[in-house]
């Protein structure tokens, strides 16, 4: 089945899903020849699929079947170190060939039965016996996300105003009741970029502000890196030059290094970006167009990722990039 559940912007995995484990290495397992020569310890690769998931939700279902469950399920087959034989010990620590996938993370805040939901890249272990023989990778989807259109767009580019007119009303709690949050209300009412956006399709919407008296007030505002932090953590080799005003606090820059922070980082996908500059770009320039010197950095990210920049009434577009 195509991917169509996304947990934290990552496809889901289940027994009726695409999910594969391709590659994991090393297996260390002994094998022929046989005595005196040998065994050998030689290291396989380990391949496993989702739909050899077994131990996964029993409440919830994705296609009418069991769910990946950090901890508690597994793929119960694997393939790949069929060459080594039992008879002469097989996997170095497990003993087994063909033994089972564990899944070793899942999301921390989306939980089925009380564990982690397993997502796309999160992390397993192969040829389990009781303990497994070490090798590891991720949990990898055939399945694309769904492509974002103009409606999608829309959505974001609504959040950004949505966001704004709630900012421009923020309160805080005194012993006689509530009063206003002055600060953040100028901030709202000002020049503040304010930013939405998706990765990977169908998953969380992360949001930014350039200013931090915002990411204070509410701190569902993606952080991004410290000031003064000069390599991006992103694909594409990008650095900040240091300034009184560092561009690391710009929306784009937070939600891109919010979204490489990630264990393992990404190394591919879409991400649907709409910013909401009021005042700020130069004359020619949109609302929607990101700064010259986040466009650097967006430019920098396409290295892997396909970035589409969203803008009032049109569909989205790449991002005008100069040809390499």
């Amino acid at each position: 089945m195509a991917t169509t559940v996304f947990v934290n912007g990552k496809g889901l995995s289940g027994k009726a899903s695409s999910h594969k484990v391709l590659g994991s290495m090393p297996d260390v397992c002994l094998s022929p020849p046989s005595p005196p020569a040998g065994p050998v310890p030689i290291p396989y690769p380990n391949f496993a699929k989702a739909s050899d998931t077994t131990g996964g939700s029993k409440s919830v279902k994705m296609g009418g079947k069991e769910i990946g469950l950090k901890g508690k399920s597994k793929y119960k087959k694997s393939n790949g170190d069929e060459a080594a034989t039992r008879s002469f010990g097989a996997g170095m620590i497990s003993h087994s060939i063909t033994g089972s996938v564990k899944h070793k993370a899942g999301s921390f805040d989306v939980k089925i039965e009380g564990a982690g939901a397993v997502r796309f890249m999160d992390l397993t272990t192969g040829n389990h016996s009781n303990p497994g023989d070490g090798c590891a990778t991720i949990d990898t989807d055939t399945a694309s996300p769904p492509a974002m259109g103009k409606a999608d767009c829309a959505a974001l580019l609504a959040k950004n105003e949505e966001e704004r007119n709630k900012l421009k009303k923020a309160t805080k709690k005194t012993k006689k009741g509530k009063r206003a949050r002055r600060t953040v209300r100028k901030a709202a009412r000002g020049n503040t970029t304010i930013s939405h956006a998706v990765f990977r399709g169908g998953g969380e919407v992360l949001k930014a502000a350039s200013k931090a008296v915002i990411r204070n007030y509410d701190n569902s505002f993606k952080e991004g890196l410290a000031p003064g932090t000069v390599d991006s953590k992103a694909c594409g080799g990008h650095k900040y030059k240091q300034s009184a005003r560092p561009h690391t606090s710009h929306t784009e820059s937070r939600i891109i290094e919010d979204i490489f922070s990630q264990t393992p980082p990404p190394t591919s996908g879409t991400l649907v970006l709409a910013i909401e500059w009021p005042g700020g770009p130069k004359a020619g320039k949109r609302p929607s167009d990101p700064c010259k010197h986040c466009k650097k950095l967006i430019c920098a990210v396409t290295a892997c990722l396909n970035i589409e920049l969203c803008h009032k009434g049109k569909p989205s577009e790449k991002p005008d990039c100069p040809k390499k």
